[in-house]
């Protein structure tokens, strides 16, 4: 069936129910959701094809009634609890007939309104980690993990932001955890060194190194920290630097450097 003959359906079926024709529009049938999709275009032909087909049936309606439904309904809308009574009442001189019909054809609208929504288990929405966090917090983690070991854990983000994040991370972060991480292995070295000439000493150099490991992870802890507060600093650069070597990225700094002196001595 041509679509447009599927208008000229429709029309019928809501003629049917006691709709007015003038009141079917092609904004009122667009609506519709048995007309869902149909081209405006494809509307108004469908409607003239039918008003020409059924001249009789059109010559019942008239825009006169359409009028007098809006009426009606605009009455119905702020009425609390309108009846037909109600409405005849205010309304006596209307012909009963379009009065009844019209009140029943809102209540068929209105019953949509009236049913109780149904209750949706509320869905949390996961924040959206950025490329740039997501490498960050790894590196955090995995602090001697190599530029091509991040790479190939991460295949969805570009091998040129991933080379500068790390980067980011390396000049402001990775360099002070590395010099932790020496220091750590030198005092260790030097425990067992120590505590290893005495070979009854295994529960003194347990516990050495249990004290040298709890000292250094503190102090790694608070380089976390201080590191979050410059990863939020770290956002203000420029998308436009993004992809850009470490080399380039310093020669920007610099630059920027230079430009901000020159400023506060003007």
């Amino acid at each position: 069936m041509h679509k447009k003959d599927q208008v000229k359906q429709v029309i019928e079926i809501y003629i049917k129910k006691g709709r007015d024709f003038y009141e079917l529009t092609p904004g009122f049938l667009n609506q519709l959701d048995e007309l869902k999709g149909f081209s405006e275009r494809t509307l108004k032909r469908g409607r003239t094809e039918f008003k020409n087909e059924n001249k009789d049936v059109v010559k019942k309606h008239s825009k006169e009634t359409v009028s007098i439904r809006k009426s009606i309904n605009k009455f119905l809308d702020m009425t609390l609890k309108p009846t037909l009574p109600k409405l005849k009442k205010e309304f006596p001189k209307l012909n009963k007939e379009i009065v009844s019909v019209s009140f029943k054809l809102w209540k068929k609208d209105q019953a949509p309104k009236k049913e109780e929504p149904k209750i949706k288990k509320s869905v949390v929405k996961q924040p959206k980690i950025s490329g740039k966090q997501r490498i960050i917090d790894y590196l955090n983690e995995k602090p001697s993990t190599s530029l091509e070991e991040i790479i190939e854990s991460f295949p969805d983000i570009k091998k040129a932001s991933i080379g500068t994040y790390h980067s980011l991370w390396k000049s402001k972060f990775g360099k002070k955890i590395a010099k932790v991480n020496k220091k750590v292995k030198s005092t260790v070295k030097e425990t067992v060194k120590e505590t290893g000439k005495n070979k009854d000493s295994n529960g003194e150099l347990i516990i050495a190194l249990k004290k040298t490991i709890d000292a250094h992870q503190k102090t790694i802890e608070a380089l976390k920290s201080q590191n979050e507060i410059l990863l939020e600093r770290n956002s203000l650069v420029f998308s436009e630097m993004e992809g850009m070597s470490p080399e380039k990225i310093v020669k920007v700094e610099n630059a920027m450097r230079i430009f901000v002196r020159g400023l506060q001595t003007s």
